[in-house]
């Protein structure tokens, strides 16, 4: 698979690229709260995959179900042992702590996406979060078929179907934070998670940070071989524990984007 080309990108923050597929796409900064709100559940998606996964993970772990096992067959024991029942089918009640693991599944799912939505800006206010400068989020389009046909098909205009995003946190004077990096999935394949990090590294880049930082969970393979493709380097790896069990790990990268050869990063189309 021939990789996708990279963005031609422009001082002001704008650029092109040309995905695998051979759609053109168009990147730009989002500049006011209300755009970047809405491209807020694409910005989420590794945030709400990571969640569902976590809380998977510990629902079917192996002493939750065998906790649930376990009650229903007590259950079912102390129901014969009770009610003298003579058919299997009046023991229905006793299956009703199989329904534990999904129920807790969908309980970690709701804390957790609680603790995160109300506890961090990122997530409470996003839009106004990240137009915030230093802070900037960039959007990745393709030319939508939904456009008015009163417009030009030669427009920028017509490039509104948003297909992903990417989002850059300021640290400190020399450092940035790569995040928000979210392709909705019928547009993955396309090496638009590819496109739009470059661009957000080159964007970067230019307004004088000298390192850029990221966090990914061992979960997101594809997301990984991205980043290590991009020059990426393994800093640290930080295993995450509930209930004592190990949920996922937490890997922090980095790449050097002062010794990064702008020319290359833009894919000599700048």
């Amino acid at each position: 698979q021939q990789p996708a080309a990279v963005p031609a990108s422009l001082p002001d923050g704008t650029g092109s690229a040309i995905s695998r597929k051979g759609r053109q796409v168009q990147l730009r900064p989002l500049l006011t709260e209300p755009e970047a709100e809405a491209c807020r559940d694409i910005g989420l998606l590794p945030f709400t995959w990571t969640i569902d996964r976590v809380a998977h993970r510990i629902s079917s772990s192996p002493p939750v179900l065998a906790v649930a096992g376990l009650a229903a067959a007590v259950t079912a024991w102390l129901m014969i042992r009770r009610y003298q029942l003579s058919s299997w089918r009046q023991l229905w009640p006793a299956a009703c702590p199989l329904l534990l693991p999904p129920a807790l599944r969908g309980l970690l799912w709701l804390d957790c996406s609680r603790k995160h939505t109300w506890v961090l800006p990122d997530y409470r206010q996003f839009g106004r979060y990240w137009i915030a400068p230093p802070n900037r989020i960039y959007g990745a389009f393709f030319n939508s078929a939904a456009a008015p046909a009163s417009r030009s098909a030669n427009t920028e205009d017509n490039f509104n179907l948003l297909v992903g995003t990417a989002a850059c946190l300021h640290l400190d004077d020399s450092a940035c934070e790569l995040q928000r990096v979210g392709v909705p999935a019928e547009f993955r394949g396309e090496g638009i998670g590819e496109i739009i990090c470059r661009h957000a590294m080159l964007q970067s880049r230019r307004l004088g940070y000298s390192r850029m930082q990221l966090h990914v969970s061992s979960d997101q393979p594809r997301a990984i071989r991205i980043y290590e493709s991009l020059g990426f380097k393994l800093k640290e790896r930080k295993p995450i524990r509930e209930l004592g069990l190990l949920i996922t790990e937490q890997r922090l990268y980095e790449i050097d984007l002062a010794g990064l050869d702008p020319v290359k990063l833009a894919g000599g189309l700048d």
